[in-house]
């Protein structure tokens, strides 16, 4: 019976304890050549794991291409401005005085419903009207670069015909002067709002019209000089001189026009009390003194916005 109890024992030791440690038994107590000894367990380092080369990849690569594409920006409040705006602006309060009939009172002529029709159609034409202008002024513009474009070459084609007609060292020496002078001019183009007849841009083109006809008086002095090339006669680089200052006042008259069509448009929309925008403010005052900022009358006008050209106050 003893015997018997003792296996069972032995057994089921081994079953919770299936690592034998000759008498030692981990973090307790055993005896141990006749003594208690306590051996404590060590702490076990955690195993590591190789990194799966894989998924490393896909992750970088998800991300490379997460940054690839394009964040997209917040919009921000826009709001449209020009003369045109101010135009479009104005006639919607105009519209709303009109909307209003008796209820619209006012004392100030300026703010008369048929006073703001008036400035309304009168700032209209002025913008056609400078439209056009600007327009023509583009043309007149091209057309003198155009008639510009090949001077410097068919002075070259004069010089070296002219040197082949047995004339003097110092004949061919102040015509290369000349011819000189024009290639190393160097002519600016305007911008397209450049309207100062002073500008650089502008006397360009009236100084090497100039010099060309120093350079073809010369030649017509030249007795020998005798070109079979039509163009380079002295006859026809007349013609072409008198095309080049025709061209050249086209864009002078036209510039002029513009600039003033310019004036004209901003004194309607700009000018101080009188012009189109301070009326339209003005309006607005008469709307919030009439009906009060909460009503639907006035909120209908009062986000509209205008603004005035740089040069109001010399208007």
């Amino acid at each position: 019976m003893g015997n018997v109890l003792f296996i069972n024992l032995f057994q089921i030791n081994m079953v919770d304890n299936p690592y034998p440690t000759n008498g030692a038994v981990l973090n307790g107590s055993v005896p141990h050549n006749g003594q208690n000894a306590v051996v404590k367990q060590a702490p076990v380092a955690p195993a590591t794991v190789e990194p799966n080369v894989n998924v490393q990849s896909q992750k970088v690569a998800a991300a490379k291409q997460e940054a690839d594409v394009p964040k997209a920006k917040k919009k921000g409040r826009t709001e449209e401005t020009g003369h045109g705006i101010n135009l479009r602006n104005f006639g919607r309060i105009s519209n709303a005085v009109d909307a209003q009939g008796d209820d619209y009172i006012n004392t100030n002529p300026l703010l008369d419903p048929d006073a703001l029709h008036d400035v309304y159609d009168a700032a209209t034409q002025s913008i056609s009207t400078l439209s056009n202008k600007q327009a023509l002024l583009d043309v007149a513009v091209e057309a003198q670069v155009s008639e510009y474009a090949d001077l410097k070459t068919t002075c070259t084609q004069a010089v070296r015909f002219f040197t082949t007609c047995g004339v003097s060292a110092m004949a061919i020496a102040q015509l290369k002067n000349l011819n000189a002078v024009i290639q190393g001019y160097r002519v600016i183009k305007a911008k397209a709002d450049d309207l100062d007849l002073n500008s650089v841009s502008h006397q360009s083109y009236a100084q090497l019209a100039i010099y060309f006809e120093a350079f073809i008086q010369f030649l017509e002095q030249q007795t020998a000089y005798t070109p079979g090339a039509i163009k380079l006669k002295p006859n026809a680089l007349r013609d072409k001189h008198t095309r080049m200052v025709d061209k050249y006042r086209a864009v002078e008259m036209m510039r002029t026009e513009t600039r003033n069509a310019r004036i004209a448009r901003d004194v309607i929309m700009y000018k101080d009390i009188t012009g189109l925008v301070d009326r339209a403010y003005a309006v607005k005052n008469v709307f919030l003194s009439l009906f009060g900022s909460r009503s639907f009358q006035y909120k209908e006008i009062s986000g509209l916005s205008f603004r005035k050209c740089p040069n109001h106050k010399y208007l």
